[in-house]
């Protein structure tokens, strides 16, 4: 009995993620639950491309309106991810103009940042704040979210993206005919 009940927890609670981007001084250190995680750069060797070789236009318009469906799917979705967003950001430019236009310019994106996250979570907390220093140049950002997620709702979005490509497939493989050829 106990076991049943420690599992309907684990399935049905939401698991709170804690993430945090932190840039400054050209550098990006990110965070999950306070411990720092370093990525490793990529050692590429000098390859030739051929970018003719792929057509990633005729894969964009194969999969646009699939991708469409499922993204209006998940918008409306009552069971989305909660999630927690604190936007911190220092900036100055060594013109005071530019620092004045610019603090205009990233104020407004308040709103439109908001938006684009609220389709695909449920927003709990929104924390949006820029700071100008007129003094010096400098960018110093901090991105912090919690990101609250069960089972249930992972399987759920999985479900909805894999029954959304095989519908889509199962259509394009269905051959039309013009009723003027039936006859």
């Amino acid at each position: 009995m106990t076991i049943i009940i420690i599992i309907s927890i684990i399935i049905f609670f939401p698991i709170p993620i804690h993430f945090k981007l932190h840039y400054y001084n050209n550098n990006l250190h990110t965070y999950i639950y306070g411990k720092e995680i370093g990525f490793r750069k990529r050692v590429t060797k000098n390859m030739k491309h051929d970018v003719r070789s792929k057509d990633f236009i005729g894969i964009i318009e194969k999969y646009y309106t699939t991708v469409k469906k499922i993204k209006l799917k998940l918008e409306n979705s009552r069971l989305k991810p909660k999630l927690s967003f604190i936007f911190y950001m220092e900036y100055g430019t060594e013109d005071v103009a530019k620092t004045a236009i610019y603090f205009g310019i990233l104020n407004s994106c308040s709103p439109f940042l908001y938006s684009l996250i609220n389709k695909f979570f449920n927003v709990k907390k929104f924390k949006f704040s820029v700071e100008p220093n007129f003094k010096k140049s400098k960018i110093d950002l901090v991105l912090k979210s919690i990101l609250q997620i069960s089972i249930v709702n992972t399987i759920y979005i999985v479900i909805l993206i894999l029954f959304g490509f095989i519908k889509d497939k199962k259509l394009k493989n269905l051959k039309f005919t013009h009723p003027k050829e039936e006859l």
